[in-house]
């Protein structure tokens, strides 16, 4: 296709297109149609804003080629039933439940406080700029002097309204250095004014040409402002910007948001009548408690889960209608989703909190589903689009990395074997002292049988590692400085002596150590592939590529692009 139409589908594209124009076919990739959306969903996903206006010809070249090759993959996909494939099908059910939680939170919490037309108002002022005047008086800590900063610029907008110079009143009563004298003037600005804040943005974007604001509010103080001229300037697309203007609303307004969404979680709540069972909930904490307890070397670490098979995982810890929320989930929750799980964790107003997070977030997908919002035309799109990657996914995973012989990962482990080489590691206590005296002290009451750890115990000044009894845990000779150094020049128990160690001397202890040397090849089999993967797989997908050219042939229909000239 000549490079002229492809511009024009960028104009296409900025211009906005509607459910129709989207609708269009440009082109067929064996029987599977490409449509005027995949193109430019695809541009709007992988051009940085900063590229947008600026993008060239040889960029969507590119962009459109990528867009045909994903279509051969999906259709490839498609012929080797990999829409039926298990894995994915489980792959994209846990994703749509984030997309449907995501959803649930937008329709009723986000939607609510941030209406769409703030979008668009928004929008249509980051497509302007402005340039204006203030008179400005700076907020004083004596109230009385606020207000009567009020009144002044109260009267000198009536003032202006009657005829009043609005430059040379800001030049005689603006308390701004910067522009007071220039008559108030800032020359043009941008959304948003960055020196002045939000408020002053919101106020001066909304005038008319030659309106008057009234007295406005900022953190620095109290102003009246005049729009003086308007003019508009080249933005990207609204759809591309949403998402961008949506997290400027979100700090603005993150106040106002947490305080619906937990007026919301509240009402989903009662709705499903949410209850803790605080007779399971007492048994886990009652038991955690006793075998933290029990447990040795000071509870330094302690893993809930090494503890797991110590309780009933069938106990019910929440209820609500049409479900349970089990001892055995919550384990699994916890590990999955990295959530603390220190002995502080799990004292029980923490333990209800994480309760409320996690069944909530079980909770909200279910009402997604309960009312529908499944069969949404916009999310039956994100979820067929979400099984398309993972279908692309897995083809490629099958028709490039498996295919590669495991010959081929010996041959590379063979040729380099140097690569690999373990480090020596080496298991240290040490008892780090700023006194000399002391360290040598110290060494001696060790050499005569003291215990080493109960001395760290008592005198390291390393305070991380008290608790541990001074247990460096297993090191490198390049960990700790000359710890490490030294470490690496000692036997198996062995005792140094006080080594100068800055301004302080360590007393190292030997316990045990891990020769280094070459990595068997079962240990790096893992590391092997990847290597090999990433050598291998541009030759083999750029053969594999090339079969799918031969059998999906492309058609590009110029007439469908014709009507979007300009």
């Amino acid at each position: 296709m000549k490079g002229n139409k492809i511009i024009l589908i960028l104009l296409l594209v900025i211009a906005g297109c509607s459910n129709l124009t989207e609708n269009k076919i440009i082109a067929r990739v064996g029987n599977r149609p490409v449509y005027v959306k995949d193109f430019k969903d695809y541009v709007y996903k992988n051009t940085k804003p900063a590229q947008f206006l600026n993008i060239t010809e040889a960029d969507l070249q590119k962009q459109l080629q990528i867009v045909i090759d994903n279509k051969r993959k999906l259709t490839e996909a498609y012929e080797n039933n990999l829409d039926n494939d298990s894995t994915i099908i489980s792959k994209v059910d846990q994703t749509f439940k984030n997309v449907l939680h995501n959803y649930v939170i937008t329709k009723n919490v986000v939607d609510p406080v941030i209406p769409e037309q703030e979008y668009r108002t928004r929008y249509d002022r980051m497509s302007r700029e402005v340039k204006g005047r203030h008179i400005f008086i700076p907020a004083s800590k004596d109230s009385i002097k606020n207000l009567q900063s009020v009144k002044i610029l109260d009267s000198l907008k009536s003032e202006i309204i009657k005829g009043a110079d609005f430059e040379l009143l800001a030049r005689k009563f603006s308390q701004d250095s910067l522009t007071a004298g220039k008559g108030g003037n800032l020359g043009f600005v941008k959304w948003p004014v960055q020196e002045w804040g939000i408020e002053f943005s919101n106020e001066l974007f909304s005038l008319s040409k030659g309106e008057v604001s009234p007295v406005i509010t900022t953190q620095k103080g109290y102003h009246i402002l005049n729009l003086v001229e308007d003019r508009s300037i080249s933005v990207v697309p609204y759809d591309y910007m949403r998402e961008m203007i949506q997290k400027g609303f979100f700090r603005e307004k993150a106040r106002q948001l947490s305080q619906t969404y937990q007026e919301w979680i509240k009402k989903l709540e009662a709705d499903y009548h949410m209850q803790m069972v605080d007779e399971n909930i007492d048994y886990f904490c009652e038991t955690t408690q006793k075998l933290i307890k029990n447990h040795d070397d000071d509870n330094f670490d302690f893993d809930i889960q090494r503890v797991k098979d110590q309780f009933d995982t069938t106990r019910v810890m929440v209820k609500y209608d049409s479900g349970v929320y089990t001892l055995d989930q919550y384990f699994n929750d916890i590990k999955n989703m990295f959530i603390d799980s220190t002995p502080s964790h799990f004292e029980r107003d923490k333990v209800l909190n994480t309760l409320e997070t996690l069944v909530i977030r079980q909770l909200i997908p279910k009402y997604a589903l309960d009312n529908k919002y499944q069969l949404k035309r916009e999310l039956k799109e994100q979820k067929q689009n979400i099984k398309h990657k993972y279908m692309i996914d897995l083809l490629e995973t099958k028709c490039v990395d498996e295919q590669i012989p495991d010959s081929e990962y010996k041959k590379y482990y063979d040729e380099n074997i140097n690569e690999y080489n373990n480090i020596s590691r080496y298991h240290v206590q040490e008892i780090l002292v700023s006194n000399k005296k002391l360290a040598e002290s110290l060494y001696e009451q060790i050499k005569n049988g003291a215990d080493f750890g109960e001395l760290a115990k008592r005198y390291t000044e390393r305070k991380e590692y008290l608790r541990t009894t001074g247990d460096l845990g297993m090191i490198s000779d390049k960990h700790f400085g000359i710890v490490g150094k030294t470490a690496s020049t000692m036997k198996k128990g062995e005792l140094s002596k006080p080594v100068k160690n800055g301004n302080a001397y360590s007393i190292i202890k030997l316990d045990d150590l891990e020769e280094g040397g070459k990595v068997k090849w079962e240990n790096l089999v893992p590391y092997a592939k990847i290597k090999v993967q990433n050598k291998y797989a541009t030759e083999k997908r750029k053969e594999w590529r090339e079969k799918l050219d031969n059998k999906y042939k492309v058609v590009i229909y110029e007439k469908e692009l014709k009507p979007f000239i300009i």
